[in-house]
């Protein structure tokens, strides 16, 4: 029997060894960049696939060209990765590979703005690899691939055993992405998100018979109450305004002793402020808020809705609103294909879409069609409408104040001391968009349009600061939790004669809305997640990815910690994170299964 020999080891095996210890170190790396270090078994699950990876290459005779390949690879969903967790605070997924052609949908700068120097910092690893290369061919050696397989399966064994039933679940749920890198490493979580799309595509059934059963079970004892605004604005117009990138700590906020969103403002006052409302999307951003407004209902866990997603049997609030004698509509001054709008809005019961070719482009400021300008041209579309139907529903989708958020010096705006950076930027297409959306109410209300119009004003999602501009921006550090309550948007609820009025602290979600407009205009819905806000005592928000929040507590599922904003107890936390994972898990069943009945 042969001693094991190092030296001898590493000179034959240079390159095995220089790419296991270059991918950990940029596994580690990754989770350095954005989750934080956490539990070392990540380490060795990773191990496992790269021995695998090296097990094979002793049946590979250009075993140095087999490694720079797959080095190559790791770099890459490293990189991927790092821009994905930068801007969506999330990990990647094969399934986004249909979502990432939006992007060429898209002016270059608005694609390049995602990016970040740190980001390209695993392509050392191909550079040192392309170093060690050497045109060398190899033997093939079936004693160290049996050898190197054991190794692996050993390991395997071990780290499975070291598993609880909580790490099982997330395992097999695709929207743990955080918590399954966090504890198995991003290489081990790309192979098993991998077999988890495949499964989708190999079963496309499986489970489907368990989730009729839940989901059954959880909507036959919905309880809908009537309360002061029942039916309030019964067989009124509606305008949905889609506020691109509009923050909620930026209203009612100064700078360089200048109000930043005074339209806003008083339209907040005047109405009814919600003003701890979250967004709740995911990766399909401004989709997947039209998503969860109109369905009330959670963006998927992998993939978007509106892309992978666009045939399903939706239920929405614009069909409800059609049943009862509505013409609906939506306008945005883009591209007709961007976010598969063009035929998703068929599918969710839009009966017009007008989009960049119903408009005169003349004007732009940003990526396209300045606010203003749209606004302006819309009013007159509406006014057509307003004559010609009796009833009408509406959704205008702002579009200058979307990263990267530049405006080409046609925006005139004192930002201060934050002057060339980017939340200066966007703090003066902020102003510009307050200022559009003010001109729009006048425009409206001098067409005789507001007499008999509810106009719905939400933020669509945060402006994907990182929590370093934050902290510029504000002078102080702060928290994973304190960066969450920034990332908070605006919802308005504001008729001209200002029949409702008043600021609604309670915490609210996106899929909050339907239900409440559902009372206060008297239409009938079958599928919602969230709540009339008025009819609820204590709310719970749930975001795509596990994590939650109430008035007393923000649970971040993908650590397992939390913040409290009153004392609770472990029965609360216990109860509340079984609802939200009740209620991910039936948003998955309902989009996935396609289980939406007439």
């Amino acid at each position: 029997m042969h001693k094991f020999n190092l030296s001898q080891s590493l000179k034959n095996n240079y390159i095995v060894y220089a790419f296991i210890i270059s991918s950990l170190i940029n596994s580690i790396l990754l989770l350095f960049m954005t989750t934080g270090l956490g539990n070392i078994r990540f380490i060795f699950s990773d191990l496992v696939i790269l021995l695998l990876i090296c097990s094979f290459s002793f049946l590979v005779k250009k075993r140095n060209l087999y490694f720079l390949i797959f080095s190559i690879i790791l770099s890459l969903i490293c990189c991927i990765n790092s821009v994905y967790y930068n801007n969506y605070n999330d990990f990647a997924s094969v399934y986004l590979f249909e979502t990432m052609f939006q992007a060429f949908k898209l002016p270059s700068e608005a694609v390049t703005s995602v990016f970040q120097i740190n980001d390209f910092i695993f392509i050392w690893q191909i550079l040192l690899m392309i170093i060690l290369y050497r045109k060398l061919k190899y033997e093939k050696n079936t004693m160290n691939f049996k050898r190197s397989i054991s190794l692996t399966f050993a390991l395997f064994v071990i780290i499975l055993l070291s598993c609880n039933s909580n790490d099982i679940y997330r395992l097999t749920h695709d929207w743990n992405k955080s918590y399954v890198v966090r504890n198995f490493g991003i290489y081990s979580y790309q192979v098993n998100d991998i077999f988890t799309v495949l499964k989708k595509f190999v079963c496309p059934n499986c489970g489907k018979e368990e989730a009729i059963t839940i989901i059954d079970e959880y909507f036959r004892n919905k309880e809908i109450k009537e309360n002061e605004y029942t039916n309030i604005f019964k067989d009124k117009n509606i305008l949905f305004i889609h506020a691109e990138s509009v923050q909620n700590m930026f209203l009612n906020s100064e700078i360089n002793n200048q109000v930043i969103t005074p339209n806003l403002n008083k339209l907040a006052k005047e109405g009814l402020y919600f003003s701890n409302y979250y967004s709740q999307e995911s990766v399909g951003t401004s989709s997947d808020t039209e998503f969860t407004i109109t369905n009330s209902i959670l963006p998927v866990g992998t993939g978007t809705v509106f892309v992978n997603y666009d045939h399903n049997n939706y239920q929405s609030m614009i069909k409800s609103f059609k049943q009862i004698g509505y013409y609906t509509f939506s306008m945005h001054g883009n591209i007709c294909e961007y976010w598969n709008r063009n035929q998703m809005y068929q599918v969710i019961g839009y009966d017009r879409f007008y989009c960049y070719n119903d408009y005169d482009l003349t004007d732009q400021i940003g990526i396209g069609l300045s606010d203003k300008s749209f606004f302006s041209q819309s009013a007159d579309i509406i006014n057509d409408i307003h004559a010609s139907y009796d009833k009408f529903y509406g959704t205008l989708i702002m579009l200058t104040n979307h990263t990267p958020f530049y405006n080409d010096g046609k925006v005139e705006f004192d930002v201060g001391n934050m002057e060339g950076t980017k939340m200066g930027n966007y703090l003066k297409l902020l102003h510009y968009a307050d200022e559009a959306i003010g001109e729009f109410i006048t425009k409206l209300d001098n067409l005789g349009i507001l007499e008999d119009t509810v106009i719905v004003i939400y933020g669509d999602h945060d402006a994907k600061f990182t929590i370093k501009q934050y902290e510029e921006y504000l002078g102080k550090d702060i928290d994973f939790y304190e960066y969450e309550q920034l990332t908070k948007v605006p919802l308005i609820i504001w008729t001209k004669d200002q029949q409702v009025q008043g600021e609604i602290t309670k915490i609210m979600g996106a899929y909050d809305v339907m239900p409440t407009l559902a009372n206060m205009f008297g239409f009938e819905y079958k599928y919602a997640l969230g709540h009339d806000i008025f009819s609820i005592d204590e709310n719970i928000v749930v975001f795509p990815n596990g994590n939650w929040v109430t008035d007393k507590v923000y649970y971040n599922n993908q650590l397992s910690d939390y913040k409290e904003y009153s004392e609770v107890s472990d029965e609360y936390l216990k109860e509340n994170e079984e609802k939200a994972k009740k209620i991910v898990e039936i948003s998955n069943y309902l989009i996935r299964y396609n289980l939406f009945k007439e």
